[in-house]
Parts: C-alpha cells; structure tokens; sequence
C-alpha cells in the first residue's frame, strides 16, 4: 500500500519535509482514533506518538503500510497514557464520533450515544470496532495496529458490535 512516502534519506531538512508530509496527510485519522480511545483533549499524546513516530522513521521498513505502522504508535501511545493516568476512559460530546455502521449513529442523539457506548467498552475492543469499523482498515491492517493476529481482532470485533448493540438498546439487530 503507497503511503505516497519514500524511503527517508539521510538528508535532515529531507527527513523533516517526508516526515510532515506523513502528518499531514494522516493527522485527522491518528488524532480521532487517539481521542475515542483516551476521550478529552489527546495533544499530549500526539506529541509523544509522533516524536517516537519522527525518531523511529529511519527504521521504518515498509512491511506494513505507513498508516498502520502510525496508528500502532498512536495505539501504543494512547494505550500507555491510559494506564499509566489511572483515569477512567470518558466520552466526548462534543469532539468527533466515528461513523461506525452506517444508520447505527443516525443523527446527533445517537452519536452522542455511541460515543458513550465507545467509552464502555474495553479499549482493545475499542480500537478494533474504530479501526476495522470506523477507518475501514482489514482485519490483518489491524492485526498490525493492534499487535494481534486477525482472528484476534475478528473476536474482539464481535465482541464490541454485540456490546455496542446492547448498550444502544439495539440487541434484536445484526451488522
């Protein structure tokens, strides 16, 4: 998968101009996917994330694509701000809810709603139902993210719908 990224010379001016690129380009994706797993204000966690991404580039080696090879540091990252904060996951009503589903967050209300029923969930079955569901990775893209093989998303996936469905108050229906 083209990232529309190169191999990074040695050049530092180079470096820092590829490396931007790689942001910018991803920015929206990594910093929604870090807020619904951390919930409130995640910029801390993307300057830690995208330092280790800046200084881990140069061994960047392309056996997985460059965005899930970031979603794997914004992953890790947000994972270890969570434990290490002692702090309950909290939703946000105000930030961005992912689209996950199609009709399942019809209208405002039921966003509001999902981002609730995102909060309650697990944060591994959390990430995958945002990855898989939400950014349309597959399940071996996630695999990467995640640091699991496929079957593993694949039931935390399963897992995570049948939880959003009953907290929705939507048992009866399947995905």
């Amino acid at each position: 998968m083209g990232d529309g990224v190169g191999t990074v010379t040695e050049r530092p001016a180079q470096r820092v101009a590829a490396f931007e690129a790689v942001i910018r380009a991803q920015d929206a994706q990594l910093r929604g996917f870090a807020q619904r797993l951390v919930g409130g204000d995640v910029d801390d966690v993307m300057q830690v994330a995208y330092l280790a991404a800046f200084r881990a580039m140069p061994s960047f080696r392309g056996d997985a694509s460059m965005s899930s090879w970031l979603h794997r540091i914004g992953y890790t990252t947000a994972l270890n701000q969570v434990r290490t904060s002692g702090r309950r996951r909290r939703h946000d009503e105000f930030g961005a809810v992912a689209e996950i589903g199609g009709d399942m967050a019809a209208g405002v209300s039921g966003r509001v709603d999902l981002s609730r029923a995102l909060a309650q969930l697990p944060i591994d079955q959390c990430a995958a139902l945002l990855l898989v569901d939400g950014q349309g990775f597959s399940y071996d893209e996630a695999a990467v993210v995640l640091g699991v093989n496929a079957g593993t998303v694949a039931s935390r996936l399963s897992r995570a719908r049948a939880q959003v469905r009953v907290l929705l108050g939507d048992e009866g229906r399947r995905s």
